[in-house]
C-alpha cells in the first residue's frame, strides 16, 4: 500500500509521490482473487513516506518463513496465498512527481529452480510490459505484504487493514457503501495481529 521505495524495492522514509494499488474494495475479499483471476483495484497515491507502511513491510519480511511454510502446507480452508511486491516504474503523475515503484499482488505463488514466481493479480497502471495475469519472477526478500485466506478470515495483509482503517476515518460518513464495505473488509481480518499465523 502507498509507501516509498528506495532504489532495491524497500520500503524507505521520504518525501516521494508513488503508486500502488490498494484492495480496499470488498473486491479484494468477494472476487475470484482467491482463485487467480485479478480483482478490481483502487490505487492509492501518497506525497510522503509512511512509516506505519514501512513497518508493515518490515514485519511482513520477518514473518516471511512461517508464511512460506503455510503456502507449502496448507491447512484444509486455506487459499489464496499471494505477497506484495514492488516493480520499478518510471514515469511522471498526473498529479506531479516522479513515480519510483508501483506495488502489486501475486497469487499462485510457484518456486522453480532456484527462483520465485508469481500471477499478477493487479492491472499495472504505470508500467508497460506486463498485465494481469501475467506470471512474473519475483525476489521473495523484496516483498512488503503477504496475506492467504483461513474460510472467510484474512491471514496477513497488515497493510490491507491498515489502509481501510485509515480510509473508514477519512469517510464523510460511515453510512454509505463505500464505509459498509469497509467495514465488511475489516471484520474478515482474523485477529489484532494479522501475521499471527497459529
Amino acid at each position: 500500500m502507498p509507501f516509498v521505495s528506495d532504489s532495491a524495492g524497500h520500503p524507505s522514509p521520504g518525501k516521494y509521490l508513488c503508486l500502488i494499488p490498494t484492495l480496499l474494495l470488498t473486491a479484494l475479499v468477494f472476487s475470484s482473487c482467491a482463485r487467480g483471476s485479478a480483482p478490481q483495484e483502487r490505487a492509492a497515491f501518497l506525497a510522503e513516506a509512511d512509516p506505519q507502511l514501512f513497518d508493515i513491510a518490515l514485519k511482513a519480511r520477518e514473518t516471511l518463513p512461517r508464511f512460506i511454510w503455510r503456502l507449502q502446507h496448507p491447512a484444509r480452508g486455506e487459499r489464496g496465498f499471494s505477497v506484495k511486491y514492488p516493480l520499478e516504474a518510471k514515469g511522471e503523475m498526473e498529479t506531479g512527481g516522479d513515480l519510483q515503484w508501483e506495488h502489486f499482488w501475486l497469487g499462485g505463488i510457484d518456486f522453480k529452480n532456484g527462483v520465485y514466481y508469481g500471477r499478477l493479480l493487479n492491472q499495472p497502471q504505470y508500467i508497460n510490459g506486463v498485465k494481469a495475469g501475467d506470471i512474473i519472477p519475483f525476489s521473495i526478500d523484496d516483498i512488503t505484504d503477504w496475506m492467504f485466506f483461513r474460510e472467510d478470515k484474512i491471514i496477513g495483509g497488515l497493510s490491507i487493514k491498515y489502509l481501510a482503517e485509515r480510509e473508514l476515518t477519512k469517510a464523510e460518513s460511515l453510512e454509505t457503501p463505500a464505509a459498509d464495505d469497509l467495514v465488511r473488509l475489516l471484520e474478515m481480518f482474523d485477529s489484532p495481529s494479522p501475521y499471527s499465523i497459529d
